[in-house]
């Protein structure tokens, strides 16, 4: 077997925003834009992916950014709840008490 991942040279957005400490406008807007239409595919696709973060999000060659780490990510259908998909360590003590029908 042979696994064959992309090589992504101008690495996660997360080293980008570090190295700059505030992105302009209209950069922001830009990678903002291009994760909300990763997103909305995904949502389209009926998937969650649970991990959204700026080290999930790389930059290829022409700096696009590339969601990536799907290892979190669930499909799911109309009985999917909230439940389903917050991790306890970030829950509300009031959210961890709650259930979704």
């Amino acid at each position: 077997m042979e696994i064959q991942l992309d090589y992504f040279q101008n690495g996660p957005l997360f080293d980008l925003v570090v190295k700059k400490k505030q992105l302009d406008e209209n950069e922001a807007r830009f990678y903002f834009l291009k994760v909300c239409n990763a997103i909305n595919f995904l949502k389209q696709n009926n998937i969650c992916h649970r991990d959204i973060k700026l080290s999930n999000i790389m930059l290829d060659n022409e700096n696009n950014p590339i969601l990536i780490d799907f290892g979190f990510a669930l499909e799911y259908n109309q009985q999917f709840t909230i439940e389903q998909t917050l991790e306890h360590e970030w829950l509300s003590q009031e959210q961890s008490f709650v259930k979704i029908n």
